[in-house]
């Protein structure tokens, strides 16, 4: 049964590896149907589409329940990015020296904070608020991490060897853009990780048996699983190997019992024992010791009470803050509202169905997606917004919808996407340079992809005017706007997106086309 650990370790780093590649990918080299494989394995993810109505996570999920209860927590070990970044730091330390080899003790889960902690994630995917999703899930936070700590690594190794390859001469390697410097979007994931690392490092995988919302569901199905670890006893020589070297802590060797609950089947303990005591063996169910039960039935029941509070995280969510609304100008107030990225269908949608894992934010060619902070609300909590003041959404693109793991995002074709409107440009005509400055300007103009913005006479010169009717929210109006801090010309969000109309070809007056042929942008 030696090879078990062996087939674990092969397929664990296969996809950590994936994963982690796809994420740093620079050139966006990965096709697609890899990310849409590679994501459709996460469970944290599969729960989400099935919360949000969309049923074909179902087939996801019912793979993994089915996985789980014929052999336990196997996906915590084999497929979760984030429980592969635990092992390895896990071996660090025996990588730098073969002296250094960790030793664990047998550790009673903490099943209560466990089952609590899945059981508001789960009732809260349900009534739309994911707040404990999104800080907890495990593929979203390693994501998250590695977009935000990873790619400005890349891109600078990117361009250092761009930039000695140009002083010899060879021109093959294209300087990358570095995305607008976030604070927010750096120092939490960096914070996690180190919490997650230090934690790993002191306590082994303490946050899979305690924390992570996905291990509490596995957790509560290994409990039925139909294959356990088990030691057997007349084999069994007292050793205490397997206790030592079980990174989940649930080995009581002394007593010769396995939490199997806590178990993320990593198959240590049978690569590890000399005697082939501790077995893979059908054990339908699980002897506990004699009181436990009754005390974690009570943890649990305890715990599930606490579930009214994702009614109040709601309520939190919905308070505005509408003292300074009145004194704020139209340009502040349309800015308060976050703008979902294209296929987002409305807020809610979005909101309560989005994991904020960042795939969105790392394949957007043009860099426009940004985590929001307190936009969307409490729960929406680093969710991907629109950043007009970073980039514009590329009228031809649907990256992000194709890469979307949880349907947050619909897929939408190339001739959908051109009329899905996410918002509403509006035009702020006395803080234009063509009024304050009495300068000539068709930024906006000249960027428009749909032709909503047109220059209309106004005074010898030319004016923007906006037609809603053909404006999808692209941003890019805003972005090339010359104006700041408050853009002239801006766009607020739809609460639900709407379809624009077809575009039409602008007629522009000759005298204009004149003045605006010398036009800088």
């Amino acid at each position: 049964m030696r090879f078990l650990k062996s087939g674990r370790v092969v397929i664990s780093a296969a996809v950590f590896v994936l994963l982690t590649f796809v994420f740093l990918d620079p050139y966006h080299i990965v096709p697609v149907i890899v990310l849409d494989v590679l994501t459709a394995l996460q469970a944290g993810p599969s729960l989400i589409k099935i919360g949000s109505g969309f049923y074909p996570g179902l087939i996801v999920l019912a793979g993994i329940i089915a996985v789980t209860l014929l052999w336990g927590r196997i996906y915590c070990s084999t497929l979760c990015p984030l429980g592969t970044f635990q092992d390895i730091i896990n071996r660090i330390p025996q990588w730098i020296s073969r002296r250094n080899k960790r030793r664990f003790l047998f550790q009673k889960p903490f099943a209560a904070v466990q089952y609590g902690i899945a059981g508001l994630s789960v009732i809260g995917v349900f009534i739309g608020s994911i707040f404990l999703v999104n800080l907890l899930e495990p593929f979203s936070n390693y994501v998250r991490s590695i977009n935000a700590i990873g790619n400005p690594l890349i891109i600078s190794i990117n361009n250092l060897a761009a930039s000695t390859a140009i002083r010899w001469g060879y021109f093959g390697i294209s300087q990358l853009a570095f995305r607008q410097f976030d604070a927010l979007a750096l120092v939490m994931p960096v914070l996690f990780l180190l919490f997650v690392g230090v934690l790993t490092y002191k306590k082994g995988r303490l946050f899979c048996t305690m924390m992570c919302p996905v291990g509490g569901i596995l957790s509560i199905l290994s409990r039925m699983s139909f294959y356990k670890i088990s030691i057997v006893p007349g084999q069994c020589k007292d050793c205490g190997l397997c206790e030592k070297i079980c990174k989940a802590r649930c080995i009581d060797a002394k007593n010769h019992t396995i939490e199997f609950s806590a178990c993320i089947g990593c198959m240590n303990c049978i690569d590890a024992c000399p005697t082939g005591g501790v077995q893979y063996i059908f054990k339908r169910r699980e002897q506990e010791p004699a009181g436990t039960p009754q005390g974690e039935d009570k943890s649990r029941r305890k715990f599930l009470g606490s579930l009214a509070l994702i009614p109040a995280l709601r309520l939190v969510d919905r308070a505005k803050s509408d003292q300074t609304a009145d004194t704020l100008s139209r340009y502040a107030q349309a800015k308060r509202k976050p703008i979902a990225p294209p296929g987002a269908i409305s807020t809610k949608h979005f909101t309560r169905t989005c994991t904020a894992c960042h795939l969105c934010v790392s394949e957007c060619p043009t860099q426009v997606l940004y985590p929001a902070g307190f936009e969307y609300g409490l729960s929406g909590f680093f969710q991907p917004k629109m950043n007009y003041s970073a980039a514009y959404c590329n009228y031809d693109c649907t990256v992000c919808g194709e890469v979307c793991p949880t349907g947050a995002l619909r897929k939408l074709e190339k001739p959908e996407k051109k009329l899905t409107q996410i918002g509403k440009a509006e035009f702020q005509k006395d803080d234009c340079i063509v009024i304050t400055k009495k300068k000539d300007c068709g930024a906006c103009s000249e960027h428009c992809p749909t032709k909503a913005v047109r220059m209309v006479p106004y005074e010898n010169r030319f004016l923007p005017e906006v037609h809603s009717e053909y404006c999808i929210g692209c941003g890019a109006c805003e972005h090339a706007c010359p104006v700041s801090p408050e853009k002239a010309i801006f766009v607020a969000a739809n609460e639900f997106q709407e379809k624009a109309q077809k575009p039409v070809q602008e007629i522009v007056p000759k005298s204009a086309q004149q003045q605006l042929q010398d036009f800088p942008f």
